[in-house]
């Protein structure tokens, strides 16, 4: 399954899953999981980036959406797996 989504519209991927009966694809949306990636930034002992750059990263990463809400999945329905990243 291939879904495409335009600039401005809203990836909502439960909808999308929610379709497929219609192209004779059987799903049980209720016994669906989805499974993410997230990163954690944490700091380098030796800093690779100057202290403006490491600032305006680390605010604009920790300000941003989470996957789950990006997708609109719900969130009892997702499990995360994730990894640091040294700034």
């Amino acid at each position: 399954m291939n879904a495409r989504f335009g600039y401005l519209e809203t990836p909502n991927v439960p909808m999308v899953v929610s379709l497929l009966p219609d192209f004779g694809v059987p799903v049980n949306s209720s016994q669906m999981t989805y499974f993410l990636s997230r990163e954690r930034i944490v700091p380098a002992k030796t800093p690779r980036l100057s202290p403006i750059r490491r600032v305006i990263f680390s605010f604009l990463a920790r300000n941003s959406i989470t996957p789950a809400d990006f997708f609109c999945l719900p969130p009892d329905k997702v499990v995360e797996f994730g990894v640091q990243v040294q700034c």
